[in-house]
């Protein structure tokens, strides 16, 4: 883990050795993928060729949670422990949907890391 104590050289590869820990397969990690529908998707037969890839593939594997909001767009919370995977899942659907994917902590596992930086 990462300590505000050290300094240098030492600290930044400390830090980004276990930032690639947490990428690197075998390591459960959150995923927050936003998603909004592309202009280019709005003709009538666009959502329906998006709803037959959808119902093929399925949810994203991992898939906690998905909403949808009111308009076109929602965000899919999900869990995986290889990027390859939310990767593929975009791919699939980036002809009709733009992402934004990021990684994610719950509160439980952010509060600490915070803390610890504020003191």
């Amino acid at each position: 883990v990462y300590k505000r104590q050290e300094s240098g050289r030492s600290a930044a590869l400390k830090f980004r050795s276990t930032v690639n820990g947490l990428l690197h397969k075998g390591n459960q990690m959150l995923y927050a993928i936003h998603y909004t529908t592309r202009p280019s998707a709005a003709a009538k037969e666009q959502p329906a060729a998006l709803m037959e890839v959808f119902g093929t593939r399925g949810e994203v594997p991992g898939s906690i949670a998905h909403y949808v909001y009111p308009g076109g767009g929602g965000v899919v919370i999900a869990e995986q422990d290889d990027p390859k995977v939310i990767y593929d899942a975009a791919t699939a659907y980036n002809e009709w949907l733009e992402f934004d994917i990021k990684p994610a902590l719950t509160i439980d596992d952010a509060v600490p890391i915070i803390l610890a930086n504020l003191a």
